[in-house]
């Protein structure tokens, strides 16, 4: 049994609590977490004695400077990030700590690949029922694929994916091997200097 814990702070949360539960299969099942930052402790549908797999967050994605400020620093739970993004719908980053790009990463790179976090000036647009339907069984997909360690997942393997006028976009997302919020080695000397 896998624990998928749901945060989301969009539009039409129960719309999408309720498509994404009816992709995924019997042995994931999705619980309300109230914070990033909570871990295990939910409003009361969940039980402590279960550990989660994973945490799913759906948040305005155009807004890139909140989801680097609310990311955990070097939490062992994989994180997969979702939602709106201007006018288009992404998929992605899918965060292990230490493996893929987090937040942090891609916001440093934002200088040299301005696509990846940058937005252009795109109003979110509210979704139809069946949009959601569509959209929520691609990300059921992507979490599938994601926890069962499939060689074939693209959030595994630091990519986003963008839906927009009817067509999905990959982008890669290079991780930052000195990234203050997800390496080790940020917080070790990079010289040595030994005196005799």
């Amino acid at each position: 049994m896998h624990t998928i814990l749901f945060r989301s702070d969009i539009d039409q949360t129960a719309a999408w609590k309720q498509a994404l539960s009816a992709g995924l299969p019997t042995d994931m099942q999705l619980y309300v977490a109230d914070s990033v930052s909570s871990g295990p402790s939910t409003n009361g549908r969940f039980h402590a004695h279960t550990s989660p797999t994973l945490l799913l967050v759906l948040t305005d994605l155009a807004d890139w400077d909140k989801i680097a400020e609310q990311h955990p620093e070097n939490s062992s739970l994989p994180v997969i990030y979702a939602g709106p993004r201007g006018a288009s719908f992404q998929i992605g980053p899918g965060v292990i700590t230490g493996q893929t790009a987090c937040p942090v990463c891609l916001q440093q790179q934002s200088t040299l690949f301005p696509g990846l976090v940058q937005v252009a000036e795109e109003t979110a647009v509210s979704l139809p029922p069946q949009t959601i339907t569509r959209l929520a069984a691609r990300l059921a997909a992507e979490v599938v694929a994601f926890i069962q360690r499939d060689t074939n997942s693209l959030l595994r393997r630091g990519y986003l994916l963008r839906q927009h006028d009817n067509s999905w976009q990959i982008y890669r997302g290079l991780r930052d091997p000195y990234c203050d919020s997800c390496s080790l080695y940020a917080h070790y000397p990079s010289e040595a200097i030994y005196i005799k």
